[in-house]
């Protein structure tokens, strides 16, 4: 009679682990992506302001002096601060050192500048000969960004165009500020 009943426990208690064990892996993938939920809204919350800073090219620098012209687009709230301009050649042996435009004046929030970049004459020759691929390095209330092609990614500070020497200035073209329509937090 005891075996009998030692073998009913059994019987009952292997169902009752393998539920257990199912239930335990499926709490792990439940909380595995609470996790990555909070953590892409962590994100987005951090990104609330950075994300609707924009940027484009109206004309390229050009050699014989002629000033490149790009729009910045800031459709925060906030304004944004400490910006740089880099432009990373992506073509040409060997591969000449980052330029670096800085904005001497903040982008106030919800406004678009036009701005200048001035070629020096060492200038020229990365413009002519290369494809430059070029993003924007700012800091929101936030943190510190960088802004390309590719996306939008956090600035820690050790991003390598901070060590490189500023090129020249960028300037705002004067009478050129535009309203930024569809400006806020974002969403």
């Amino acid at each position: 009679m005891q075996a009998l009943s030692g073998l009913c426990a059994v019987a009952v208690a292997i169902p009752a682990l393998i539920v257990a064990g199912v239930t335990y892996r499926d709490q792990q993938d439940i909380n595995r992506t609470q996790l990555e939920m909070a953590q892409l809204e962590r994100d987005r919350y951090e990104q609330r302001y950075a994300s609707r800073v924009a940027f484009w090219w109206l004309t390229y620098p050009t050699t014989g002096g002629q000033p490149g012209r790009l729009k910045l687009q800031n459709r925060s709230p906030v304004p944004i601060r400490a910006i740089n301009l880099i432009a990373v050649a992506t073509s040409g042996q060997p591969t000449p050192q980052p330029q670096v435009y800085s904005l001497l004046t903040d982008a106030p929030p919800c406004v678009v500048l036009t701005l200048s970049l001035q070629t020096l004459p060492s200038d020229e020759e990365f413009w002519r000969r290369r494809d430059p691929d070029v993003g924007v390095q700012f800091t929101d209330p936030t943190r510190s960004w960088f802004l390309s092609r590719t996306g939008l990614e956090h600035d820690s500070g050790d991003l390598i165009f901070a060590t490189f020497p500023l090129n020249v200035l960028a300037t705002e073209v004067p009478g050129t500020r535009e309203s930024a329509g569809d400006c806020g937090e974002g969403g």
